[in-house]
């Protein structure tokens, strides 16, 4: 079992993953035109600065984050 596996064990742990990924849904998809953007400004505009399929982020972070919520999140 993997570490976030042994934390959702704990609903408080469930609760708040499954609230960050509403979010995310929510927020920062981008369902006109795919992925996700990096974040919001302090002010709610979305950050448009930041690249939606950076280096990093595309390739390891969404894969990574993917594959958590499959292996996790049955039923979300």
């Amino acid at each position: 079992m993997s570490y976030v596996g042994r934390l959702l064990n704990n609903t408080s742990y469930q609760n708040k993953a499954a609230a960050v990924w509403n979010y995310i849904q929510h927020n920062l998809v981008d369902k006109h035109e795919g992925e996700w953007y990096w974040s919001r400004l302090e002010n709610g505009d979305i950050n448009r600065k930041e690249d939606k399929a950076g280096f990093w982020k595309c390739p390891y972070h969404n894969g990574r984050m993917c594959l958590e919520m499959l292996e996790n999140f049955d039923n979300i």
